[in-house]
């Protein structure tokens, strides 16, 4: 901080950092706390349309999963995906990514259906992005399978 400021980058990524500690030691509240300070100085240096700021809102939407906060979660996944969309386009590995967390919120609250679309819609970007052999690409076609059977019950 007393060489770079507090409205710096590499400020930021340090703070992000620190979150994603705080969240692997189950410490929520915390991860928040610093991926928030993250979350403001890359809109202060970046704007809202980065790459960086988009992960930072998924970061901080797994956190509110965990937490049980769906709406919340759903929220900054949207708006992870709103920039991940204009930034990088429909068809990136990292959109196929939102949508699958996206999936797993719906899924966790029981909307199948939700979680299906978002699921269908990662593994079509999958399929165009990733090679066939890929194990992301495997866990979300297994996901589909799931989902289309709990549908089904």
């Amino acid at each position: 901080l007393k060489v770079l400021g507090g409205e710096h980058a590499d400020v930021a990524a340090t703070y992000g950092g620190m979150g994603a500690v705080f969240y692997s030691q189950g410490l929520d509240d915390k991860a928040l706390e610093y991926r928030q300070k993250c979350l403001d100085i890359l809109l202060k240096v970046l704007g809202g349309e980065h790459a960086d700021v988009a992960t930072t809102y998924n970061n901080m939407a797994n956190v509110f999963d965990a937490q049980g906060l769906y709406d919340k979660a759903l929220e900054y996944h949207q708006k992870c995906l709103d920039i991940r969309l204009k930034v990088l386009g429909g068809d990136h590995v990292s959109v196929a990514m939102t949508y699958n967390n996206m999936g797993t919120v719906f899924d966790a609250q029981g909307l199948y259906d939700k979680a299906l679309q978002c699921a269908n819609k990662s593994l079509i970007i999958q399929q165009k992005t990733l090679c066939n052999s890929d194990p992301q690409l495997a866990e979300t076609r297994q996901a589909v399978a799931f989902l289309r059977k709990k549908l089904k019950k």
